[in-house]
């Protein structure tokens, strides 16, 4: 049984970033609440895409897009959910590119 196209979609974007950072080779000291918690942003904003691409969802496509994106947000397989909290606020604030450059110089998130 495959997964759903939202949650197949999230778990690629959340490996993809994972993946990025192994092998540009710049984000070896970060820390590795920094880097699950960028992996889940990018799962995050892959399903924030996809929600806003439907046309005319269903109730159920709905319900299922909020549950998977609260999921996201919330996961308990997260050392701390703060970090994807402050992850996601300073992607939303500084940009996901500013937010990168400051990651490689720093291994720490932009101040908000």
């Amino acid at each position: 049984m495959a997964l759903p196209a939202p949650l197949a979609g999230a778990v690629i974007a959340n490996q993809l970033m994972r993946a990025w950072f192994l092998l540009d080779g710049a984000f070896s000291a970060l820390p590795s609440e920094i880097e699950e918690a960028m992996c889940q942003v990018m799962a995050h904003l892959w399903l924030q895409r996809y929600q806003q691409q439907l046309k005319s969802p269903s109730p159920f496509q709905s319900g299922f897009l909020d549950f998977c994106l609260n999921r996201v947000a919330s996961d308990p397989s997260l050392r701390s959910v703060d970090s994807f909290r402050s992850a996601y606020s300073a992607v939303v604030f500084k940009g996901l590119l500013a937010t990168i450059q400051t990651l490689r110089m720093s291994n720490t998130l932009p101040a908000i």
